[in-house]
């Protein structure tokens, strides 16, 4: 089984999901160690597949915050995403009526 799903649609756009093995980005001749990434033009977000499970949770809803915001404005809110990424999922695990409630009436 899978740990996160082969796609996520976020607003109009459908992205494919994908864990990866050594992920990071070049950041000027160097290359820097991610969790995650979201590629927009690409339709693709990536996750680190050596995360654990808790981390691995975080940093999808972290990229899929990316992808709604971008929607928005375009712009880059890494601060308020690392917030609201690690309270969001951190409410929504405590509280399974909360995500019932959410879901009420969306078929599966």
């Amino acid at each position: 089984m899978s740990r996160v799903p082969n796609s996520i649609i976020i607003g109009p756009l459908e992205y494919q999901v994908r864990e990866v093995e050594n992920l990071h980005i070049d950041a000027g001749g160097t290359y820097q160690d991610l969790n995650g990434h979201i590629l927009s033009d690409m339709g693709e977000i990536r996750l680190n597949a050596a995360l654990s499970p808790s981390r691995l949770r975080v940093t999808l809803l972290h990229e899929v915050l990316h992808g709604i915001l971008f929607i928005v404005d375009g712009k880059h809110h890494e601060k308020l995403i690392i917030q609201l990424s690690h309270g969001l999922v951190d409410t929504l695990r405590r509280n399974p009526a909360l995500v019932d409630a959410l879901m009420e009436g969306v078929e599966r």
